[in-house]
């Protein structure tokens, strides 16, 4: 007898890779048998998806529009059980293309924000899907704008004194305070800077040890969740060599952090302080990416150094990786200093993330292309297909790309 429903995890977007949990049982089964099912907007009138009975699923063309269940059967020595189904999905919709940016309200926005007249504000929400911002100068986009808006808190900084104090139920209830009235004003969630489970930006082992550490960050990011409610954004930056290797081994307060957040940001993206300096390091970073897609949660593509052609790397790799709730922002982005490539807008997916055994990367979509070259690989030209007339991140008209390792192009099309 089914006991707890099957469960699915992953985001409802084309492209991304759903994956489906047996459910709790009675009876000690000793085999499980899944089958997908395309169904209306409400989760009722489902019908069989041909070739999908695994417990992993890639979300197809003919899913756009629909939301998505599976059913397990278990079996045991007495027979098969019951089918028992999951929630419905969210509706799958097609956004991979849509570029969503991030603004980071430091000091230096204040020309634009809290000390304007306000003339900028639609910039702001024109341009602007998320601002994480410092209270209490933020409270001003809460009051002023219609973005969301996340109040940053730092752990190491602000409340472990740069590590010479040890997190602990102290601290959490003064940062729990610091979230319940940011709430109070209306901000939609929480920033939290320096969660680091392992690396550096933690206390040193003479104030407290890595595993006592762990167990309060994971206590810590469980009473922001409890102090927001399910639905407020809660948001962590932590450094990805450090989390991916305590991610894959399962280490259980990271699960136990993971299950509370929304977004993960991913510190200086893809660029030359990102340390992701082979290919084998740059495809785990794209499991990374889907583990977290898997789990629910999306990714900002943080930024690095300014200059164009780490900036289109980023770009590149937040498009192959998008699963159309994912952000990206540039450094010290402004309407005075505003990339074209921000606005880039390539429709919707039409394929999923392509690698070829030269180490160049690429996706599709139907208004352009992106392409990567990944670390350690030989530097390709890429001949554009005719048919159409391709443009640059700065509107000028190419045929061709040459990329060298590590860069990438953002490329959109006409006709």
């Amino acid at each position: 007898m089914n006991t707890g429903p099957p469960e699915i995890s992953g985001s409802a977007q084309l492209g991304q890779a759903l994956s489906a949990s047996a459910g709790e049982w009675s009876g000690a089964p000793t085999s499980f048998s899944y089958q997908w099912l395309r169904c209306d907007e409400a989760g009722a009138n489902c019908s069989p998806i041909e070739s999908a009975e695994s417990s992993s699923y890639t979300v197809a063309d003919a899913d756009v529009g629909a939301t998505l269940r599976v059913q397990v059967i278990a079996r045991n020595a007495a027979g098969p059980s019951e089918p028992a189904r999951s929630a419905p999905t969210a509706l799958v919709t097609n956004e991979a293309g849509h570029q969503k940016n991030t603004l980071v309200a430091a000091s230096y926005f204040d020309q634009f924000g809290p000390s304007s007249t306000g003339e900028w504000i639609p910039w702001i929400e024109e341009h602007i899907s998320l601002i994480r911002a410092f209270p209490p100068v933020g409270d001003w986009y809460v009051s002023n704008t219609h973005v969301p808006t996340t109040g940053s808190h730092d752990i190491y900084t602000d409340f472990t004194s740069h590590g010479t104090v040890p997190l602990d139920s102290t601290i959490r209830s003064e940062y729990v305070a610091e979230v319940e009235r940011d709430k109070g004003l209306g901000y939609a969630g929480t920033y939290m800077d320096d969660v680091n489970f392992a690396g550096g930006n933690k206390p040193s082992p003479e104030v407290q040890s890595e595993a006592e550490y762990r167990t309060e960050l994971a206590n810590l990011i469980e009473n922001v969740r409890t102090a927001l409610g399910s639905g407020a954004v809660l948001e962590i930056n932590t450094q990805y060599h450090d989390i991916w290797p305590l991610m894959e081994a399962h280490e259980p307060e990271v699960e136990r952090a993971l299950s509370q957040v929304n977004i993960v940001v991913k510190e200086f993206g893809v660029g030359p302080d990102a340390g992701i300096t082979t290919a084998s390091d740059y495809k785990e970073f794209t499991e990374y990416v889907d583990t977290l897609h898997e789990k629910g949660i999306h990714v900002v593509m943080g930024a690095d150094v300014g200059t164009v052609p780490d900036e289109e790397y980023n770009l590149a790799t937040y498009f192959l990786n998008n699963d159309g709730g994912d952000y990206i922002n540039t450094l010290d982005e402004s309407p005075e200093n505003w990339w074209p490539g921000n606005d880039v807008d390539l429709g919707s997916a039409v394929s999923g993330r392509e690698r070829d055994s030269s180490g160049l990367w690429k996706r599709e979509f139907t208004h352009g292309v992106v392409y990567t070259v990944e670390p350690g690989a030989s530097s390709q030209t890429v001949t554009l297909p005719g048919g159409k007339r391709w443009f640059d991140v700065e509107h000028k008209e190419v045929t061709e790309v040459t990329l060298a390792p590590g860069t990438g192009a953002v490329l959109t099309s006409e006709g």
